[in-house]
């Protein structure tokens, strides 16, 4: 079932391809260390997503999902403005 993000992508972009999330990892020194582009049908998707992609890497330091240029969820950055109250 296509929902409607899912259709504004593709009437916005022509492409079902079209990587709609990102998720960038810090290191130590905040500065972002690497970065996954992906689809998800949902946030919570896009988390778990995330989450798997943080817990193989080395570098436990952090990291943020985005789409576009919507803040969705950050985990593991206690002294950044808004990732610090986006637990879910």
């Amino acid at each position: 079932m296509m929902t409607l993000r899912m259709l504004c992508a593709i009437l916005c972009t022509g492409s079902k391809n079209v990587p709609s999330y990102r998720c960038y990892f810090y290191g130590r020194d905040n500065h972002i260390i690497g970065r996954e582009e992906y689809n998800a049908a949902t946030d919570e998707q896009a988390i778990v997503d995330a989450r798997a992609w943080y817990a193989e890497r080395k570098s436990k330091d952090g990291f943020e999902v985005w789409e576009r240029d919507r803040f969705v969820y950050g985990e593991d950055r206690p002294n950044h403005p808004i990732v610090a109250g986006s637990a879910r």
